[in-house]
């Protein structure tokens, strides 16, 4: 692989690949390593792979297995949400908005944050890539090489989950219908 391929490849898939890294990791600095990983053993098995035209799923699986990988290697799964990255903000939103609501917005998002943490690996891994990465319940489970039935079960058990913390600690938050 040439570096201008390598490059190519990067610009096409890694952003996209560090924001699913981040949502596996909940950590910026750990997402970066997975993303720089995940290129790294790209890059090694790259002249055995032939489906190049199928390049961001095949990377998607490496970054799944590298997080995996990482996540075994330590004693724990991590469980800190990264403090200092900034919430995004939507066109059109009002740039000084009302602080109690503010305030109200931010300890939802964290509680989000933390429920997803709260997490076991094999949970947020489907829910992550089901819902923040907008694959259907087939790709997760070509992804992950899983069963559909298996993913089903795992995002009903995950969606569950999070509800409850969410309920059980009182958080204020909106159900789609």
């Amino acid at each position: 692989m040439s570096g201008s391929e390598i490059e190519q490849l990067h610009a096409t898939h890694g952003r996209r690949l560090f924001g699913l890294a981040w949502q596996l990791t909940l950590n910026a600095a750990d997402a970066e390593d997975a993303v720089q990983e995940t290129f790294l053993r790209a890059l090694a098995a790259w002249s055995s792979y032939e489906e190049r035209e199928l390049a961001g799923a095949w990377l998607t699986r490496i970054l799944v297995n590298v997080v995996r990988d990482s996540g075994r290697r330590r004693s724990y799964y991590q469980k800190h949400v990264e403090p200092n990255v900034p919430p995004a903000t939507g066109a059109g939103v009002d740039p000084t908005p009302d602080p109690e609501r503010s305030a109200s917005l931010g300890e939802s998002l964290e509680a989000i944050r933390d429920a997803l943490s709260a997490l076991p690996p094999s949970f947020r891994e489907v829910l992550v890539l089901r819902h923040f990465e907008e694959r259907s319940t087939r790709q997760v489970a070509e992804v992950l090489a899983l069963p559909e039935a298996t993913v089903r079960t795992r995002l009903k058990r995950a969606r569950a989950m999070i509800v409850a913390r969410l309920e059980s600690g009182n958080v204020v938050w909106r159900k789609s219908p």
